[in-house]
Parts: structure tokens; sequence; C-alpha cells
């Protein structure tokens, strides 16, 4: 609060359900502390505004999510899988996941990667890191790396574009 004006300024965040089209199904305003969704457990807040937010998916119609690293919880990620809805997103790290750094990835070029395989809590769950300009690690219920494909990226040295191996997973 400030004194000399009694004005109170705080922080509005807002969450949005969309489809890939941009279309709106739902948001939530928010101030304060995120409570968890009904019927869920308790996950963290990141966690519990997509339980909010999902809780009007339908279950077991095999619906995929897509959201970034602020929202990814190993946890998360396996409860909604019970509920036959998946999700793939960029994950920052992954605890008891080792995976070579973005300078050994380099060796070998854009475009390499890595991908490993776990089941956790009845979930199959994969991490792939993959090298586009710098290393990006993607953490999955429902796609997988393969089968490979192509894209275009610019490269600075050569001053063209090149074709570069892509994962199934991000053209998903």
């Amino acid at each position: 609060m400030n004194k000399s004006s009694g004005l109170y300024i705080s922080t509005i965040k807002v969450f949005i359900l969309c489809s890939n089209k941009g279309v709106i199904y739902d948001f939530e305003l928010h101030i304060g502390k995120i409570q968890p969704a009904d019927d869920a457990p308790d996950l963290g807040a990141s966690s519990n505004i997509v339980l909010r937010l999902a809780k009007n998916i339908p279950t077991d119609k095999h619906y995929l999510l897509y959201f970034d690293n602020w929202f990814t919880s190993l946890p998360l990620v396996c409860h909604l899988a019970k509920s036959k809805i998946f999700r793939l997103g960029i994950v920052r790290r992954l605890p008891g996941c080792d995976l070579p750094s973005d300078k050994d990835m380099k060796k070998n070029g854009k475009g390499i990667h890595i991908e490993k395989e776990s089941d956790i809590d009845s979930t199959t769950l994969r991490a792939i890191k993959w090298l586009n300009r710098k290393g990006v690690t993607l953490l999955t219920s429902f796609d997988s790396a393969y089968p490979i494909k192509t894209t275009q990226r610019y490269d600075r040295q050569t001053k063209t574009r090149t074709n570069i191996p892509c994962l199934n997973a991000v053209f998903t």
C-alpha cells in the first residue's frame, strides 16, 4: 500500500484453457493463493491451476494438453494421465533423469536428440532432449520422438536455411 496516495497495487494473474486455434474454453483470475481443485489433490499452485481448468475436460477421451515448464510436475502429469488427459510440454529439470548437457549434444549438431522412458505410478512418461538452437527438454505422457521428421532452420554461418531432424512430438 502506498501511504501517500492510498493506492493498493496487486498482481492479477490470468490463467486460460484454450484450443490450439486460440478458442478460450475457460479462464480464471487470481490474486493471491491458488487453492486446489475440488476433489483433486493439492499438488502446488501451478499444478492446482491446471487441475482447476482441466476439471471440465471429459475424461477417457484422450485429450492432449500443452503447457510450459511453470506448470509441469511429475505428480500432475501422472494424475492427468490416469483420467486419459495426456500432456506434452517443456520441463526445466527432471529429478533422477540423467540427460546430456547442451555442450555435449552440440558436438553432434542441431537436431540431435535423446529419449528416455520410465513408468511412474502406472504412467509411461518420456523425457526427450532435443538440440534446436539450444537444448529443449520435453516431458510427454502421449508421444515419442519417433518417427523423426525434418524442419528448416536458418544457419547463421552459411546464411542459408538447412534441414535438421525434428521430433514427432514437436510436430504433434
